[in-house]
């Protein structure tokens, strides 16, 4: 049973008004400057958390996509972009994502890092996206949609880390918040607007208004080309993480969770929609509902399991290899595609 939570009104009405009218940044020479609040134990503790959880934090992230991308405006710009219309490009895109992410988890936050040259090269590609979109009609890359997107990469680890069998003291959850903030706030969300405060119990309730006023609503009327795009995203993605490749249990997954009405798999989670419920689990494959009821142990139950957890971790480690020679990219895409670099030579050092 989820533990309930309340959500912050304002900060959706925030979000829906200035929120969606406030681009992010528009000019190419910004400054990035650490916050005076910015705690370097704090950080050292949150990637250490990644780690001890590597598994569930990498699934909940995957799961993620299918929430994020169902919001019109920010699948408006991704398709703008034209970097995930194949699975190649999309491999590309997702890769790139999952470098950047790795290095923040790895490297210090702070002037000079690998980390922080990340950082800049996200910001700075943000703007010329913003820029391009924003000249060709087809929207903004606006402060809500930012913190949507950082809802991506933490917003099922914090709200509902049940789910997906993340374990961790009070004090790890807090710093794995603050680590969050940060990142937003290094890649120019205004405070109002990131969906992580200063509290822990401020973030989870900006992370319920997100989750129930901005994404449940696309959710249950996706955009046209929504099922198009994940689709594509999840081929192009299971060439780094085979982990996570069934793409009905997945959006089945990320429903459930979502709290989408008739997503349910337990009686106790029934929500009145029984017979939209036996719809959906009629037209699921043997081999789906195979994986749905894998997912549910491995996640909700086992990886609580300190054996098990470690287990599942080293399984998740081993795919690593994909990062060094990307075998199945390579043989699916060649090696124009296969290899991808998000800093140059020079970054790098």
């Amino acid at each position: 049973m989820l533990t309930k939570i309340k959500k912050n009104e304002s900060f959706s009405k925030a979000m829906l008004s200035k929120g969606a009218s406030t681009p992010c940044d528009e000019d190419s020479n910004f400054v990035m400057e650490l916050p005076e609040w910015a705690d370097e134990n704090k950080i050292k503790i949150a990637q250490r958390f990644f780690i001890l959880n590597l598994n569930a934090m990498v699934h909940a992230l995957a799961i993620g996509l299918g929430a994020v991308a169902a919001v019109p405006s920010i699948l408006e710009v991704l398709n703008f972009t034209k970097k995930s219309s194949t699975p190649a490009l999309a491999y590309r895109r997702y890769k790139a994502n999952a470098i950047h992410s790795q290095i923040w988890y790895k490297y210090p936050i702070k002037p000079g890092t690998k980390a922080w040259k990340s950082l800049e090269t996200v910001r700075k590609m943000h703007v010329v996206i913003n820029r391009r979109s924003l000249n060709s009609g087809s929207g903004i890359i606006s402060q809500k949609d930012m913190s949507i997107t950082l809802y991506l990469f933490m917003g099922f680890h914090l709200l509902m880390p049940e789910r997906f069998g993340i374990v961790g003291s009070r004090e790890q959850f807090e710093a794995f918040n603050h680590f969050w903030r940060l990142i937003g706030y290094m890649l120019g969300i205004k405070d109002e607007f990131n969906c992580c405060e200063e509290s822990l119990e401020g973030t989870r309730n900006r992370l319920e208004a997100i989750r129930e006023d901005l994404l449940l609503p696309s959710l249950q009327f996706p955009s046209t080309g929504y099922e198009s795009y994940t689709k594509t995203a999840i081929e192009g993605m299971w060439y780094f993480n085979p982990l996570d490749n069934n793409y009905e249990a997945m959006m089945f997954t990320m429903k459930r969770v979502m709290q989408v009405p008739g997503y349910f798999y337990f009686w106790s989670e029934n929500d009145g929609e029984v017979e939209k419920n036996q719809k959906i689990f009629d037209s699921m494959s043997i081999l789906q509902h195979i994986r749905i009821f894998l997912d549910i142990i491995i996640y909700e139950y086992l990886s609580k399991v300190f054996v098990f957890r470690w287990i599942f971790n080293l399984i998740r480690m081993s795919f690593g290899i994909l990062d060094v020679y990307p075998i199945l990219a390579l043989r699916r895409f060649g090696k124009k595609f296969a290899y991808v670099k998000v800093l140059d030579s020079k970054q790098n050092k």
